[in-house]
């Protein structure tokens, strides 16, 4: 016991060479144009301690010395962030390096950052701590056109994903930008995905979340416990009842029809948990008075409507960040999802 409590306290308290910030931010723009195509990144210098950039003083970048070291940096980034055009890998033919200071803002929007890092480098004598600013880099590829199907392959610092978010944009040449939040070592990300891309991933999604949900369990096996053979009907009532009004709410939700405060989250919870607490109840009370006729069960499609919309929220919070890749397909992900958690649900009854 003693071993065990003293090598829980050494990983529980590392001691890191240098202290990381708590949460580290990568900032990146993907924009096809014609037959190019530009990834710009704004990574937090931080992360690039082992390149060995030069310092002087107390720890400053060495800008007057840095370009071997920014060369080797844009190196490390082509090969933590892939793009593939229709499934084929694509190599930056060109790429841009700046340092900038943390009080820079003009990664705010694609043209200002790409006017930035095209704009002369800092001056020589500038303080920039090694740890406090930012490397940001212009990567330039040729592509065979811009109305391809365009993937990142995201390898970046994998060990670090509870700690590293990259914010992604994707700005299509005949859309709206999309946005995507991951997390350091996400691997492929479909930038443009297809309809049965999209459609796979969501059925897979819904039927792993009703697999993998003990209340959704709990619940079910409440539901369906006090049914006989002879009493089918009513049970696929119940059940029919309950997944229409889950997919209803989720679809609700998804579109902001239902309230979305900081309190309706805990509440729903707790009801779910009453709700189960309830069935239960309800079955004890039926095997009591031993009539498996008996109580709510000709009627439980009722309650079942009711808890399906709750379980609605619930599947909608689990749904809600994963709608990012979607791409245009937010219907097809809606559906796919619904039918992945109905084909779950079937499996775990």
């Amino acid at each position: 016991l003693l071993l065990a409590c003293l090598i829980l306290g050494t990983l529980g308290h590392p001691v890191p060479a240098h202290d990381l910030p708590g949460e580290l931010l990568i900032t990146g723009y993907i924009k096809p144009e014609g037959e190019r195509l530009a990834l710009l990144l704004r990574v937090p210098l931080a992360l690039f301690e082992g390149v060995g950039l030069p310092k002087r003083g107390p720890g400053y970048l060495d800008l007057a010395n840095i370009e071997d070291g920014l060369d080797r940096s844009s190196l490390a980034v082509a090969r933590a962030f892939v793009l593939h055009e229709d499934g084929e890998r694509i190599a930056p033919d060109r790429a841009l390096v700046q340092v900038a200071m943390p009080s820079d803002t003009s990664f705010a929007d694609f043209e200002a950052a790409r006017a930035h890092i095209l704009a002369p480098p800092l001056p020589d004598e500038t303080n920039v701590f090694w740890n406090q600013g930012y490397l940001d880099l212009y990567l330039d590829y040729a592509i065979l056109s811009q109305e391809r199907s365009f993937a990142l392959d995201i390898r970046a610092a994998p060990g670090l994903a509870g700690l590293l978010k990259l914010d992604i944009a994707f700005l299509p040449p005949d859309g709206p930008a999309r946005v995507f939040e991951v997390h350091g070592g996400h691997g492929w990300l479909e930038l443009d995905p297809d309809r049965a891309w999209v459609a796979a991933r969501f059925i897979d999604l819904g039927a792993a979340h009703a697999l993998t949900s003990i209340e959704a369990a709990l619940l079910l096996l409440c539901l369906v416990l006090p049914f006989r053979l002879r009493q089918a009907w009513h049970l696929v009532a119940a059940l029919c009842a309950f997944g229409l009004s889950h997919s209803l709410a989720l679809w609700a939700i998804s579109a902001g029809l239902l309230p979305d405060a900081p309190w309706v989250s805990p509440l729903v919870n707790m009801l779910i948990a009453l709700s189960i607490l309830g069935l239960a109840l309800d079955n004890i009370v039926v095997a009591w008075l031993g009539r498996p006729d008996a109580g709510s069960l000709r009627l439980r499609w009722l309650p079942a409507l009711v808890l399906g919309a709750l379980f609605g929220f619930g599947f909608a919070a689990a749904l809600a960040p994963e709608l990012q890749f979607a791409g245009g397909h937010v219907a097809v992900a809606l559906f796919a999802f619904s039918l992945g958690l109905e084909l779950g649900q079937i499996a775990l009854l």
